[in-house]
């Protein structure tokens, strides 16, 4: 009967830390994974950059509808689109990986504010 078997208490898993790294560079010479070595121990940062990207999107959308609302669409159109270009470049040239995270909210915010804008205008 399964209603007399015992409940597991929450995720018993315990990580093993890393002996060695080893990447598979036959398809991709260099990631996001390799440059910031989000393997092992660090592995859970991977999920934090997509969040935090998340974050932007949902941010962006209040900040740039609004600013469309007072300035024009036009404008902030124009603005979200310049700061989603040189942000992406930022993206690749970053060599440290919390300014790579901080560059990812402001690119997700970006993109939300020329979706946003684009959609009304």
């Amino acid at each position: 009967n399964v209603s007399q078997e015992p409940l597991e208490r929450g995720n018993q898993s315990q990580l093993q830390p890393c002996e060695a790294i080893v990447y598979d560079t036959s398809e991709y010479k260099t990631s996001a994974v390799i440059d910031y070595e989000l393997v092992c121990e660090r592995a859970w940062l991977r999920a934090t950059v997509q969040s935090v990207y998340m974050v932007g999107m949902l941010l962006g959308s209040y900040l740039f509808g609004d600013l469309s609302d007072r300035l024009g669409r036009k404008p902030v159109f124009m603005s979200a689109l310049v700061l989603m270009v040189l942000v992406g470049l930022g993206q690749a040239l970053i060599p440290e990986y919390f300014a790579f995270t901080t560059l990812r909210f402001i690119l997700g915010a970006s993109l939300q504010g020329i979706f946003l804008v684009a959609y009304v205008m």
